[in-house]
């Protein structure tokens, strides 16, 4: 990025805070002599606060990018951002996660291990074989984007219905599919852990584990979060107005829930009246270790993001990122310079 166009990018979140920080001319030209030193990014600077004092433990997103790319070598291939590949590593190791029916890319796909090329018959067939709701979110995609519930469908009159979009005709719902670069799959609908469904019953509460995994074969936890909805949203990502809360990695309980963007921070969920601190994650450990067994079975990897469902049998893996959004686990004081995050700074 030029001088002139991180200049620019200063001045629009500088004027877009300034009702809310109240910084006079001097203090924006001390702003961005901390951005420029530091290496920290507008969005960072103001959506953290750091005009009231940059944590001198932070990690920056521009450290943990260098950091994320010698962890994670491009060459290797890493992980396959794909949802499909994912539940097809899990289940090749017997890992828990919820069951896949199939997958639409343009016009072709596979359902059930046959494959499909678009016939609306197979896909109501398919349908039929499974209890409803039905997951649908792109393979490709990321942050709650595309996700949907198949909450009713009927081959006779040829109609899909959806927990979002309505009734849709099967061969409009085909056709936008094929042209959906992200593609499709068909998912299994998890019935989440009574305890968290106190939160918010419209989503799956999920936690965010991230792991590192060091050259002797250990993996260590930077940080964890679980991620709560609210209202009736489907989805429980932050950047999709969800709620946060850090994890303690030795106890499972919960610090109080936080939002980003913005400064809100809540002893419970404001919605559902839910506790958010103290309150126990059920099956915390059981969670941990299972993104730590999947971590072990990669070759190259070494630091990933694990999205973990809880239900009342236990964790299932839901998928892996290879870069995360790093200023969210740094909220509320956090810090994830520490282990080998913390070697490789000082290195």
């Amino acid at each position: 990025m030029s001088a002139v166009s991180q200049l620019s990018n200063y001045l629009r979140f500088a004027r877009a805070n300034k009702l809310e920080t109240g910084r006079s001319f001097v203090q924006l030209l001390r702003d961005l002599s901390v951005i420029v030193s530091r290496g920290i990014t507008p969005s960072e600077y103001y959506r953290l606060s750091m005009y009231e004092g940059v944590p001198p433990d932070y990690v920056s997103v521009k450290e943990y990018v260098r950091i994320e790319r010698i962890l994670n070598p491009r060459q290797t291939g890493v992980v396959n951002f794909d949802k499909w590949h994912q539940y097809c590593f899990f289940k090749g190791l017997g890992l828990p996660t919820p069951e896949v029916f199939g997958f639409v890319s343009g016009k072709r796909g596979m359902l059930e291990g046959r494959p499909f090329s678009g016939e609306a018959a197979a896909l109501f067939a398919m349908l039929d074989r499974h209890e409803k709701p039905v997951v649908i979110k792109p393979f490709g995609g990321g942050h709650g984007h595309g996700f949907d519930l198949l909450i009713d469908w009927s081959a006779l009159r040829e109609t899909l219905t959806l927990k979002n979009k309505g009734e849709v005709h099967v061969s409009d719902f085909l056709a936008e599919v094929a042209s959906d670069p992200e593609g499709l799959i068909f998912q299994e609908h998890i019935k989440q852990h009574p305890q968290l469904g106190r939160f918010s019953a419209s989503a799956v509460n999920t936690l965010r584990v991230l792991t590192v995994l060091t050259k002797t074969g250990d993996v260590e936890f930077p940080a964890v979060i679980l991620k709560m909805a609210q209202g009736t949203a489907l989805v429980d990502n932050v950047g999709a107005g969800g709620i946060a809360s850090h994890m303690d990695v030795q106890n499972g309980r919960l610090g109080p829930g936080f939002v980003w963007p913005g400064k809100e921070s809540y002893e419970r969920h404001p919605e559902s009246g839910a506790p958010i601190r103290g309150f126990a994650v059920p099956f915390w450990r059981e969670g941990l270790d299972l993104a730590a067994r999947a971590h072990l079975n990669l070759t190259n990897a070494r630091s990933l993001g694990w999205d973990v469902a809880i239900t009342e049998q236990g964790p299932l893996l839901l998928e892996m990122n290879s870069y995360v959004a790093i200023p969210v686990f740094q909220r509320m004081g956090h810090s994830v310079r520490h282990g080998v995050f913390k070697a490789m700074l000082d290195h």
